[in-house]
């Protein structure tokens, strides 16, 4: 099937959550859908429309936590929306460029950037905690991965140079 009010074409995986299908086209427009009648929009966000005119959308994806979803879209932003009314919350900028899924833990959602830094960011309002930095690589591999929870409060950050860290999520410290 094909659904909506138009086509999309897609550059990041939609998220499911309860019943609702979150996505974003490749013209900015972030959608919630029926999981059931995939033409039910239940809320549309055109926030990003500005944001997508000046790039192409490569990679990143979506996140959610106490009613919030969590996007990033390929640019240096982090952005929250409200998951039940597409209210846009707030949108936060790193040093770079994000191509991973964001990941929560805890109090923290973390976001890795194709310089090999991972924030960590106050899920509630943006706000950066800790910065913590890898190998700076000029060549690297593309889109390696997101970041995972390991055990306590350990995350596992995978790095563009190759690199696998386990950081200490609470401060950032490998």
């Amino acid at each position: 099937w094909r659904g909506g009010e138009e086509y999309f074409h897609l550059n990041i995986t939609p998220m499911i959550i309860n019943g609702v299908i979150y996505s974003v086209n490749n013209k900015g427009v972030v959608y919630a859908l029926n999981e059931n009648s995939f033409k039910q929009i239940i809320w549309k966000n055109k926030k990003l429309k500005k944001e997508l005119n000046s790039f192409v959308t490569s990679k990143g994806g979506f996140a959610f936590a106490d009613n919030i979803v969590y996007l990033t879209i390929g640019s240096n932003k982090l952005y929250a929306f409200n998951a039940e009314t597409g209210e846009f919350l707030w949108e936060k900028a790193v040093g770079d460029v994000t191509r991973s899924v964001p990941h929560i833990k805890d109090d923290k959602i973390f976001v890795t950037t194709i310089n090999n830094q991972i924030y960590a960011l106050d899920k509630e309002n943006g706000n950066i905690l800790w910065l913590s930095s890898a190998t700076p690589k000029i060549a690297g591999i593309y889109g390696i991965g997101s970041v995972s929870s390991g055990a306590k409060d350990i995350i596992i950050v995978p790095y563009s140079s190759g690199e696998l860290y386990g950081i200490n999520s609470k401060i950032g410290n490998v």
